[in-house]
């Protein structure tokens, strides 16, 4: 028996012309550990499970004729700025646009996934962030993508997606001292456990960031993608449990075609 589809909206994009959501795990066809709606290539899924996969997700948009982009994600800082030639594959880890012909899409599990949100200009962006992305200012990339499409910064809205919560984000000393090295400030965003292990807030970190660079619209969805199993993937979970393959959520966003 199949899960129903499901995906997260937020009442902050109060936009008529968009369409987004932030997809649980539910509502696909794949097979475990991929159940159900597992939308990355790069796994052991099947690939024609993730592609029917993906449709199930744009179907549940209304958005099952429109051209989705997805990147090979690396946890970089790069955005990539689509216009109207189209490629068949990227290496990025996020997207901006004003194309209305195309929707952006990010996988995740654990990371965050965020958009970008210009009403004035109609400018969109999504962007996959984990403490990688972040440490090296990707939020930083995709508000000045943004801005060379136009955009300004008043004008920017955001939100954070559905990611890891600090409760279960360990991580070592050697982060916190990174993130500790690049700005004092990023100290409240560590809870220290012992000597060596932390408990890092990434959303935390994402909305610091965005603020600071002067996006005074920022929400974060509060939901934690590690201890709600039956809603998401995670890939720290499994790991923790020694099994490495885990399958994605998709996250998309895009304007209705009128």
């Amino acid at each position: 028996m199949k899960n129903k589809v499901s995906f997260l909206k937020s009442k902050f994009f109060k936009h008529n012309e968009l369409i987004y959501g932030f997809f649980s795990r539910n509502g696909g066809i794949s097979s475990r550990p991929f159940n159900t709606l597992n939308c990355s290539k790069n796994t052991k899924d099947l690939s024609n499970n993730v592609k029917k996969n993906i449709k199930i997700a744009l179907y549940s948009l209304n958005a099952i004729n429109k051209k989705l982009i997805l990147a090979n994600q690396y946890h970089s800082n790069k955005i990539i700025i689509i216009k109207n030639n189209l490629k068949k594959n990227y290496r990025a880890d996020g997207f901006v646009t004003n194309n209305k012909n195309i929707f952006l899409g990010i996988l995740t599990a654990d990371c965050a996934p965020v958009f970008f949100y210009d009403p004035k200009l109609k400018i969109i962006g999504a962007a996959h962030i984990g403490w990688k992305g972040c440490l090296n200012d990707i939020c930083k990339t995709a508000i000045k993508s943004m801005e060379n499409v136009g955009s300004k910064k008043t004008n920017i809205e955001s939100i954070i997606g559905p990611c890891i919560n600090f409760k279960h984000y360990e991580v070592g000393r050697d982060l916190y001292l990174k993130y500790y090295k690049k700005n004092k400030k990023y100290k409240k965003f560590f809870i220290k456990k012992d000597s060596n292990k932390y408990l890092f807030n990434l959303s935390y970190s994402i909305e610091y960031q965005l603020k600071k660079l002067g996006i005074k619209r920022v929400i974060i969805c509060n939901e934690d993608t590690y201890s709600n199993k039956r809603k998401y993937f995670s890939h720290r979970r499994s790991a923790m449990k020694g099994d490495s393959n885990t399958g994605r959520m998709i996250n998309i966003i895009g304007f209705i075609r009128k």
